[in-house]
This record gives C-alpha cells, sequence and structure tokens, in this order.
C-alpha cells in the first residue's frame, strides 16, 4: 500500500510540474523591465547621472523608448558634442547600431531614443544599462522620470513584453551628495545615425488651375523643385507613349498564360491541317 502511495504521489509531482513549466516559459517571457529602478536626490546646481535600465530581458536586439521629465527642473547635459543637438550617453548593454532616434529636448523634457543592433551582434539577455542621462538640477522641487513609451523586439522584429518602470528626482538643499562612480557607456563613434525622412512634396494649386509641386520645409524657403526637376516638353510629349508601351509589356507578362494557349492552339491546329492533308493525298478521310 505504501509503495503504491509513493509511486502516485511521485506521478502527481511529475504532473505538476510539467502543467507548470508552459506557465513559468510565459512568465518568465513577459517579465522585462524597462525604467529607472531607484530614485535620486541632489542638490540645486549639481549634476547626477541617472542610468536607464533594463532587467530580465531574453533576446533583446532593438528598443524604443520616450523619457519625460521636468525641465523646469532637470536639464539633460550633451553627451556627444561632436553630434548636434543634446544626445544621451549610450549604455553598454546593446552594441552600438542603427540609430533613428538619439536626442534630448531641454524645452520640453523628453528624450527620444530608438536603435537597433546589427550584424554581427548577437541578441542581449539578462540586465543591463541602455542609457545614462546626465542631469543637471536647476531649482529645488520634485520631477517625475517617466517612461512614457517603450517597445522592445528581437532579431526578426518580433516585440518583447516589457513593463515600463517609474522613478522620481528630488531637488533640495539639504540633500545629501553622493560621491557616485561614473557609470560606463558606449563610444559615441560608433553609432550610425539614420538620416530621417525629407519633407514630403505637396501639390498646391497655383493661380490659372494648374498644379505646382512644392516642398514643405518650414527651415528652408529654397528647398521648392529646381527647374532641373521639371521635365521639358518634349519629355511630357514622349510620356504617354511611353506609358502604353510600358503597359503593354506589363500585359503581356501578367497574361503569360494566355498567350502560351494561343500558341499551342495555333501549333495543334497546324498538326491537324498537315494530318488532314497527308490524309487527303492517300485518299482517306480526314478524321474530324
Amino acid at each position: 500500500m505504501r509503495q503504491i502511495l509513493v509511486k502516485v504521489f511521485w506521478g502527481l509531482t511529475l504532473l505538476l510540474i510539467v502543467l507548470l513549466l508552459p506557465l513559468g516559459a510565459v512568465c518568465a517571457q513577459g517579465g522585462a523591465e524597462t525604467g529607472f529602478f531607484e530614485s535620486y536626490e541632489l542638490q540645486p546646481g549639481s549634476r547626477i547621472e541617472v542610468p536607464l535600465t533594463i532587467r530580465n530581458v531574453q533576446d533583446l536586439y532593438a528598443i524604443d523608448v520616450e523619457i519625460q521629465f521636468d525641465p523646469a527642473l532637470l536639464s539633460v547635459e550633451d553627451a556627444n558634442p561632436a553630434q548636434t543637438g543634446v544626445q544621451p550617453a549610450l549604455g553598454t548593454f546593446l552594441d552600438a547600431g542603427l540609430t533613428l532616434f538619439n536626442e534630448v529636448d531641454n524645452q520640453t523634457g523628453t528624450v527620444k531614443f530608438a536603435m537597433s543592433q546589427v550584424n554581427p551582434s548577437e541578441p542581449k539577455s539578462g540586465e543591463g544599462v541602455v542609457l545614462v542621462l546626465y542631469f543637471t538640477a536647476l531649482a529645488e522641487g520634485e520631477s517625475d522620470l517617466t517612461v512614457s513609451f517603450v517597445e522592445l523586439s528581437d532579431r526578426l522584429g518580433e516585440a518583447i513584453p516589457v513593463t515600463a518602470v517609474d522613478s522620481s528626482v528630488s531637488v533640495f538643499a539639504g540633500a545629501e551628495e553622493k560621491a557616485a562612480t561614473p557609470i560606463p557607456v558606449g563610444d559615441p563613434a560608433q553609432i550610425i545615425v539614420v538620416p530621417t525622412l525629407m519633407p514630403t512634396p505637396t501639390s498646391v494649386q497655383a493661380e490659372g488651375g494648374v498644379a505646382v509641386d512644392e516642398t514643405v520645409d518650414s527651415g528652408n524657403e529654397d528647398t521648392a523643385l529646381g527647374a532641373a526637376d521639371v521635365p521639358d516638353a518634349s519629355q511630357q510629349e514622349d510620356a504617354p507613349e511611353a506609358e502604353g508601351q510600358e503597359a503593354e509589356s506589363f500585359s503581356l507578362l501578367r497574361y503569360w498564360w494566355v498567350v502560351l494557349i494561343v500558341v499551342l492552339a495555333a501549333v495543334g491546329m497546324a498538326v491537324y491541317l498537315l494530318k488532314s492533308k497527308n490524309s487527303t493525298k492517300r485518299g482517306d478521310k480526314p478524321n474530324l
């Protein structure tokens, strides 16, 4: 009887382990966290390094994150003077790669960062620092550090579930100054900046009812289409004929099976007529 109970016990234990394994895998997959995992205190005029950290992630390859802070209380120092604008420092968790956004707006208190590793970089798992923000305290008060948007993805572009973690920075005269060890950062020279798209040309109605292409760009009024971009009259006259030829070739390529059927039918008819002619010469009736 005791042996039977032992076997039943171990059988139920094994069954429970098998049932809980998929649940554990799902929990582990959804356990990634990104944000600020401690609060900070500093005196007005002092400087502090604040890391954006990621934890419990699996196979991370790309990240898109937006951070908000109070610009009346804090300002972010530029980590890369060689680049135009103000940038945060790249942490050491991800390898430097293709970067679409890496900018700080100290007027609105916004940090935008979107980057993907490139081959031969391998996906990253575990915990590490993604960005480092160099904050300078401007005035007394408490500023939230809010991860307002975050998306993670693996090497195939599949989304990785993630939870944003917010924190705060308190600025007051009595804050204790702590000797902090500088946080290691990546080499900004290895960051590959992806150029943003040019302004989209728009069609506006000019005087006389003629549509004119115009590029909308508030920063440069000389970016409208120049004479070199406008085709001359001869090119415009030849355009319909060229379009017709292109459409014709496209149709033939698209309906190649119709052409094949017609050719096969013509060959079959030619063979039939040839056999009929030979049968007539021999005095036989053609096979209909």
